[in-house]
């Protein structure tokens, strides 16, 4: 009976932490989500993780600029390992701020030119982009 009693408390501790994940983590996988959406040109999915005029712009202009890339090229990118996220702030209980690297650098590196802002805030229940900056 103790060894029972011992299993489901042990189980019930790894489901309690491996189902918990941080704001942050959250939010940067939404960030992280969409970009490789973007990037695939599967704009109804970026556009699912947007929640703001200024963000579905960016998507919009972003297209405009995918239809002059060979989408071969596209297919090839690594898109696992070339989106990073640099660095993640949270601003306050609902808001997130990401730096989204999309390369094959070093991690650990501080936000540079190459670097977007991303600005996501909890919506609903849900991470949504809300601003894409252009710049810094």
């Amino acid at each position: 009976m103790k060894r029972f009693a011992l299993v489901c408390i042990s189980l019930v501790s790894l489901l309690t932490i491996t189902s918990c994940s941080s704001p942050k983590s959250e939010a940067e996988q939404v960030a992280k989500n969409f970009y490789k959406a973007l990037l695939q040109g599967r704009l109804d999915e970026a556009n699912s993780y947007t929640a703001s005029p200024q963000a579905q712009i960016y998507v919009n202009l972003f297209s405009m600029v995918l239809s002059t890339v060979d989408p071969s090229e596209l297919s090839e990118a690594n898109l696992e390992k070339g989106i990073r996220i640099v660095s993640t702030e949270q601003l306050d209980d609902d808001t997130i701020e990401c730096y989204v690297k999309i390369a094959k650098d070093k991690p650990g590196e501080e936000p540079d030119d190459n670097t977007q802002r991303v600005v996501l805030k909890k919506i609903d229940g849900k991470w949504k982009i809300i601003s894409v900056p252009i710049d810094k």
